[in-house]
């Protein structure tokens, strides 16, 4: 889910489906961090093998 049309109708869709054949549906929401682009390591203490 991205709050868009198309993710609601498809959500939509998925519920009337999930009814139909008693499934469960799982909805996950997204969103976009700005300035969180890339991968950063976590800082590691390098005395912790010592």
């Amino acid at each position: 889910m991205d709050g868009s049309p198309s993710s609601l109708a498809a959500l939509r869709s998925a519920v009337r489906y999930a009814g139909l054949t008693v499934a469960r549906v799982e909805v996950f929401e997204a969103w976009d961090m700005p300035g969180a682009r890339g991968w950063s390591a976590p800082m590691v203490d390098i005395e912790f093998d010592e």
